[in-house]
């Protein structure tokens, strides 16, 4: 078990041993460290992981992206055609009327 420097009993809370480390709290990297060959924070593995991981997430962000646009677009077309639909059986109703001596013409 590597321990850090200044670990001791000092500042624990009784049954809950001794309070973590601030800066490896609060940046994710340990403090001084009496372990020899633990990775830091700027090891080429830890990099490398955290760019394909970093990758990855943007990948599957664009996809997520791409879908959402699509899903919007299908809905705004969707509702275009709809408004045209309604105008030209709009249209077609009101000729129909008027082949039928039911309405007069009515511009609008």
């Amino acid at each position: 078990m590597c321990r850090r420097a200044g670990d001791d009993k000092k500042g624990g809370v009784f049954g809950w041993g001794p309070m973590p480390d601030p800066q490896y709290m609060m940046t994710g990297t340990p403090s001084t460290t009496r372990c020899t060959g633990a990775p830091s924070s700027g090891s080429k593995d830890v990099q490398n992981y955290l760019d394909s991981v970093r990758g990855e997430l943007k990948e599957e962000l664009k996809e997520e992206m791409k879908v959402n646009l699509k899903e919007e677009m299908c809905e705004e077309l969707k509702e275009e055609v709809r408004e045209e639909l309604k105008e030209e059986m709009r249209a077609e109703i009101q000729d129909m009327l008027v082949d039928y001596g039911i309405k007069s013409r009515v511009t609008l």
